[in-house]
């Protein structure tokens, strides 16, 4: 059993664009992927073990804590 996060943030109140986002943010392993919606300007993570600095990463890019986040057994 592995735990999946599934974390989303609001990008329009941010000082951050969701292209600027998409250049600075890592790589992530698969099965791991970022979100995006940029009509809504929403931006998330689907995160599996392991990936907690991806997480930190995009908290410390966007300034502020996700919208939701949501944690899951798999």
């Amino acid at each position: 059993m592995s735990v999946v996060r599934i974390i989303l943030w609001n990008v329009a109140d941010s000082d951050t664009t969701i292209d600027e986002l998409r250049a600075r943010l890592p790589e992530l392993d698969p099965p791991s992927r970022w979100l995006w919606n940029t009509g809504a300007e929403r931006f998330g993570l689907i995160a599996f073990e392991g990936d907690e600095a991806a997480y930190e990463e995009a908290r410390r890019l966007l300034g502020k804590e996700p919208d939701a986040a949501e944690e899951f057994d798999a």
